[in-house]
């Protein structure tokens, strides 16, 4: 991204910073990884990925609008697992398709708002890439 070390390390799974937002996903996320992180990020298909922001976010908060507004350069990033290390795929750009404000389950007693964003892929995966994280 080119950014200073300052903004390049705690991102929390996406950062938006001088009109760019990369985003860092787990696809499958550990057996005892904590509730409140436990998002269902998904392909739906080779060109459409579903996202879900931190939870406690509301679509009118700062950052968010800014991803929504289409002026944002959202580019995406796929680990299949914790169990490969640090090393992400990288998909390209993204375009925001769709957003819903949801809420999110984060332990027993606790409910908090969440954004669901359906991103388009600029180029759509390659197959083979894609069957990777959906196999």
């Amino acid at each position: 991204m080119g950014w200073d070390e300052g903004r390049s390390s705690t991102v929390y799974g996406y950062r938006v910073h001088e009109g760019i937002c990369p985003i860092f996903v787990t696809y499958a996320k550990s057996d005892d990884i904590d509730a409140s992180i436990n998002y269902e990020d998904r392909f739906i298909s080779t060109d459409i990925f579903e996202w879900y922001s931190r939870h406690n976010v509301k679509m009118t908060d700062k950052e968010m609008v800014q991803i929504l507004s289409g002026k944002t350069t959202i580019h995406l990033f796929i680990k299949k697992n914790d169990d490969e290390g640090n090393g992400f795929y990288y998909f390209g750009e993204v375009s925001v398709a769709d957003a819903e404000q949801e809420t999110f389950q984060v332990s027993e007693e606790k409910v908090e708002p969440i954004v669901r964003v359906m991103l388009r892929l600029k180029e759509a995966a390659r197959y083979d890439r894609y069957l990777l994280f959906e196999k």
